[in-house]
């Protein structure tokens, strides 16, 4: 099994079909066992689908012609995801991305081509993106717009922190256990957590985490 597969499974879906996220994921996450993976494959898809509209122009900066094939175009947008804002070793995103290709020779060829490429020119590619305003932001032009129009002064501000991952939060069952009681058992596995001071039942995660 190839988490990256998977997750560019994932992705085309929603950039082929229109699917929801949420409805790919849960029909892709049903054959995979491992927690592990299954919240890798979660952190890939909600990474590519934040960050699209930067991920997608540095992409087509490092392309001659478009990738009609959406397959494997999510496959190069999760390795550039991987190689920008994840904490994976540089080799090996670009060696497991390219194996996740290996039906497709062409593909494989391809999406090794672009990700040493995008190692190679990282900083000048970085630097276009930050210099045209939807890739800077990650956010389509007519949402850019319509923020700038409502919000004039605030507009930068919301765009920015509109990319930032939310907060994991969870709500106690307290008619089965206290929640200082789960805290500390999520202490003892090593789980850091927070209580919430406006809702009793509720804590927050400091990284999120499967839940069974």
């Amino acid at each position: 099994m190839n988490t990256r597969l998977i997750a560019a499974r994932v992705l085309s879906r929603v950039l082929q079909d229109g699917q929801s996220l949420t409805a790919a994921l849960e029909s892709a996450l049903q054959s995979v066992e491992s927690g592990k993976d299954r919240a890798f494959i979660q952190a890939l898809c909600y990474g590519v689908c934040r960050y699209y509209h930067r991920l997608d122009f540095i992409l087509s900066e490092l392309l001659d012609k478009p990738i009609k094939d959406l397959g494997v175009k999510a496959l190069a947008l999760v390795g550039l995801y991987q190689l920008k804002y994840m904490r994976v070793k540089p080799h090996a995103a670009v060696s497991e991305t390219v194996l996740a290709a290996r039906k497709k020779p062409w593909a494989k060829a391809l999406i090794n081509a672009l990700l040493r490429g995008y190692l190679r020119e990282q900083d000048s590619l970085e630097q276009k993106a930050d210099n045209v305003q939807y890739a800077a932001v990650s956010h389509p032009d007519w949402l850019i717009k319509q923020i700038e129009q409502d919000w004039p002064q605030q507009a930068q501000q919301i765009l920015l922190e509109n990319n930032q991952q939310p907060p994991m939060a969870l709500r106690v069952n307290l008619a089965r256990i206290s929640r200082d009681q789960y805290l500390q058992q999520l202490s003892e596995q090593g789980i850091e957590a927070v209580a919430v001071s406006f809702c009793p039942s509720a804590i927050i995660l400091d990284k999120p985490a499967t839940v069974d």
